[in-house]
């Protein structure tokens, strides 16, 4: 995905970095309008159509006027961003999918607002509900990011600005609301392949890929695909320090199932002391925690063409929670948790408060959008998780590489599947439903769901043993002394320390932050925060990222 900085005004814009602001060029002599890209453009005389993402159908033509394109773009389906200029109006036009899955960003000021599918061109202080859910979460919330004043545009959104006055005019084209009946299984795998089914109608032609795991929503995907003849290649990563690499394990037995050539990469144990994790910090925004994940760096294996991944059906197919007090209580780490107490030697006892009260705020209005329930947790989920938190690496890291196409991304398959009640979600259930009516056959190699393994239907006395072989060892991992006595190894297999905890660069006093004194006792925790925190700013720095005596 190329980047996009797009300044509407005749004021100079406070919020961008200088040399953000540097590379901007006029559209047409005169204009209000100046933009530095290298996302691909539609042209009709002096109206232009940016297009990032995946718009299904495939955006060909450029409307004729503002007006037109308010009336199209709401039509289309997918992952995407469009933004249009009507030259002899002076009228803006964006819109974005209806999850708000391709990223965008903006900023209001006095006599310009600018827009960019990267936070890092923003410059300004520490916004700290953003900053609180980084640390209680992992990511941001709602709109929020981690630059004061920057908001991501929200999902299904409309704009029109006027170049001349900046008046806004904007409203949301679509929100969920329930079925009436509870749709069968038949009902959700219909909805679902005709969202396949557009998506490959739209990108045709081109060399195909699959992001291949051992559990559940690459797998339906890959079966779904197989069934409408579609050649594609697998790519798989190992997870050499869960589970015995179960994970890939099974992807690769159902690649072999299959028959889908595929690949089998093994993750650099150094990688989060290199120059490549810096490049993935960088396209990224860094705007989540993604030390030691092995996500983090999939980017060095996407080739180009197009590649397909499961990320909506992980979000929409299962249910986790029975309503959205456990989620909380699961997945938000309280006041209290040791974390906070890394933040408060972070940044100091007075801004960790600050951080945890906004966030605590923001959460609370966020969470009354919802409602108490099991389906109120799966909308929270989507709309935060799914959104700030997954949906950053296919749609704003992997897209560098390749054109990424998520399943599922039509209104009548979201509006279909979570209609489906919490209660026969739960513990895969819908999952299992699909593959034992549609594809009995992907129930013969077992799932793998973080540290569960179900064996499903298996009948293979080797993956009994298997399964068997990670108990032990995961048992021997938390117990040395057992592990002495059934002679296996407690060393771990995992990612090496990353070096950058140890840089100098952590332990400076920086703005309000105070200085660190470097000591073998230091938790590392501290140092995680410190790290993060020295990112954010790098990347809005001239000189780029420095750190460790490494630099980007």
């Amino acid at each position: 995905m190329s980047n996009m900085v797009i300044k509407l005004g005749r004021a100079k814009s406070e919020k961008l970095t200088a040399k953000a602001a540097a590379a901007l060029q006029p559209v047409s002599p005169g204009s209000l309008f100046s933009i530095d890209t290298r996302v691909p453009v539609l042209r009709s005389g002096d109206n232009l159509l940016y297009v990032l993402g995946s718009p299904l159908p495939a955006v060909t033509t450029v409307p004729e006027n503002w007006q037109q394109a308010i009336a199209q773009f709401t039509s289309y389906e997918g992952d995407f961003l469009l933004i249009y200029w009507d030259n002899a109006a002076g009228k803006l036009v964006v819109c974005n999918d209806f999850l708000g899955f391709q990223p965008l960003y903006w900023v209001k000021e006095a006599g310009a607002i600018c827009f960019s599918n990267k936070t890092s061109v923003f410059q300004g202080e520490a916004d700290l509900a953003g900053w609180g859910a980084f640390i209680a979460m992992g990511h941001t919330l709602a709109n929020d990011t981690l630059t004061r004043d920057v908001a991501r545009i929200p999902p299904a959104s409309l704009l029109v600005i006027d170049a001349d006055t900046l008046e806004i005019t904007d409203r949301c084209y679509w929100q969920f609301q329930p079925l009436s009946r509870t749709p069968t299984v038949a009902g959700v795998v219909e909805s679902y392949g005709a969202a396949i089914d557009l998506a490959l109608d739209s990108y045709s032609g081109q060399a195909q890929g699959i992001l291949l795991s051992g559990g559940y929503d690459s797998r339906l995907l890959a079966y779904m695909l197989h069934a409408r003849q579609i050649p594609l290649a697998a790519s798989i990563i190992s997870h050499h320090d869960e589970n015995l690499d179960a994970d890939a394990r099974s992807a690769m037995a159902i690649a072999r199932q299959l028959g889908f050539p595929f690949q089998l990469h093994e993750p650099d144990k150094a990688f989060f002391s290199s120059t490549d994790y810096l490049q993935y910090l960088q396209v990224s925004d860094s705007e989540v925690q993604s030390l030691y994940l092995f996500i983090s760096q999939l980017l060095q294996f996407i080739q180009p063409g197009v590649y397909w991944e499961g990320i909506l059906p992980g979000f929409t197919l299962k249910s986790e929670f029975a309503s959205q007090s456990e989620l909380q209580s699961i997945t938000i780490k309280p006041f209290s948790h040791p974390l906070w107490r890394a933040a408060e030697s972070a940044f100091g006892k007075e801004l960790a408060a600050e951080m945890w009260q906004a966030f605590s705020q923001r959460l609370d209005t966020e969470s009354a959008r919802y409602p108490d329930s099991g389906e109120g947790a799966d909308l929270f989920r989507l709309a935060n998780r799914a959104r700030n938190r997954i949906a950053v690496n296919p749609f704003k890291v992997f897209q560098h590489q390749a054109r990424i196409l998520t399943p599922g991304m039509t209104r009548d398959f979201v509006q279909t599947v979570m209609s489906v009640p919490t209660a026969a979600k739960c513990h895969e259930q819908l999952y299992k439903a699909i593959f034992k009516q549609y594809f009995p056959a992907a129930l013969t190699v077992p799932l793998v769901h973080g540290t569960q393994i179900d064996l499903a239907n298996s009948s293979r006395p080797a993956d009994y043993l298997f399964r068997l072989r990670v108990f032990i060892h995961n048992q021997c991992q938390q117990r040395p002394r057992l592990a002495k006595l059934l002679l296996q190894s407690t060393k771990r297999s995992g990612f090496l320390p990353s070096a950058f905890l140890n840089a100098a660069e952590l332990l400076s006093a920086t703005g309000s932050l105070p200085e660190l004194t470097a000591s073998a006792d230091t938790d590392e925790k501290v140092l995680r925060l410190r790290f993060y925190w020295h990112i954010w700013q790098a990347l809005r720095d001239p000189n780029g990222i420095r750190i460790a005596g490494k630099s980007l």
